[in-house]
């Protein structure tokens, strides 16, 4: 800004200030503050910028938010299998879980533990109890199914035994509480285990008018 245009700018504004205090009127505004100058090397003069205001610390429950300010997604913990003297992390694939609902995908390659015996599933939270289904490695959902028994042996602990025939299976693990958790493993169980029992069902196709009904 030229420096003529600059001083007429401040002369008005302390010209109004003055005028503002010595009315007394209670109801006038207060005169904003003039920003000070500062003389450049062309010598006009430039005002200076504002400081910038802090910023306030964060609340914590605005650190416990993720980008846009939308909870981060809080994941159960991983379920712990141990087989004789290994274990292995597994994390849930799907789950509803504290403040959100994931649908994954089942992994093409789940963990596997080989011939293992004596498998034991560990979760360190409490009340959830779990089941399995058993089914041929690499069909996916296209194998039947196979329930699978799994009993509590202690806190956070299950006993996972084999089912069907002796093979090379991928078990998926479900387990429930306060939400529910799925994951996977691939297993080739030595011995035999408890079969499905065959089932069927039966319907009657009838075409009396022209139409197949039930």
């Amino acid at each position: 800004m030229p420096r003529s245009r600059l001083a007429h700018t401040v002369a008005l504004f302390a010209a109004c200030a003055l005028i503002a205090c010595g009315n007394g009127d209670p109801a006038a505004p207060a005169a904003e503050p003039v920003p000070s100058a500062t003389l450049s090397s062309s010598g006009a003069e430039s005002p200076q910028p504002a400081a910038a205001a802090s910023t306030p610390a964060p609340t914590a429950q605005e650190e416990e938010r993720g980008y846009g300010g939308e909870p981060e997604i809080q994941r159960p913990p991983a379920i712990t299998v141990r087989y004789g003297d290994k274990s292995v992390s597994v994390e849930p694939h799907t789950f509803c879980y504290r403040n959100a609902c994931v649908d994954g995908v089942p992994p093409d390659k789940p963990v596997d533990i080989g011939a293992a015996e004596n498998v034991t599933i560990e979760f360190p939270l409490d009340g959830w109890s779990f089941e399995a289904t058993f089914r041929a490695a690499g069909k996916g959902f296209c194998g039947i199914g196979q329930p699978a028994t799994v009993e509590s042996t202690g806190d956070h602990l299950f006993a996972l035994k084999p089912a069907g025939h002796a093979g090379v299976y991928d078990v998926t693990l479900f387990g429930r509480g306060e939400g529910d958790v799925i994951a996977a493993i691939r297993w080739t169980t030595t011995t035999e285990g408890e079969l499905v029992k065959p089932a069927a069902r039966l319907a009657l196709l009838a075409d009396h008018d022209g139409q197949v009904d039930s």
